[in-house]
């Protein structure tokens, strides 16, 4: 879907992540958020807030480079990212479909 001014002012973004957040930003063109963060080790998942138009089709998440579990709750577009709990900087990639 389309929508340039939805897009620029509603976009997926990081809700809660482990530790500190390094990093986040979305590129519209290729439909993908990039979030890099510091975790302490043992926290809880990432939460991402994705609003329907950004994912139409789906999405797929990695975690510095390998595939994650996400569910996402279509009432609130809370996208849970399950993952190791490993300390140290990460990268999570979300390509919208």
């Amino acid at each position: 879907m389309n929508q340039p001014g939805t897009d620029a002012l509603t976009p997926p973004l990081a809700f809660a992540v482990p530790g500190r957040l390094i990093e986040q930003g979305y590129d519209a063109g290729q439909r993908r958020l990039t979030v890099r963060f510091e975790a302490r080790g043992g926290e809880g998942p990432v939460v991402l807030s994705v609003p329907e138009h950004a994912a139409g089709d789906g999405f797929a998440v990695r975690i510095d480079g390998r595939a994650a579990e996400a569910r996402l709750d279509e009432r609130t577009r809370r996208l849970v990212v399950a993952w190791s709990g490993a300390a140290g900087s990460h990268e999570l990639l979300v390509d919208l479909e």
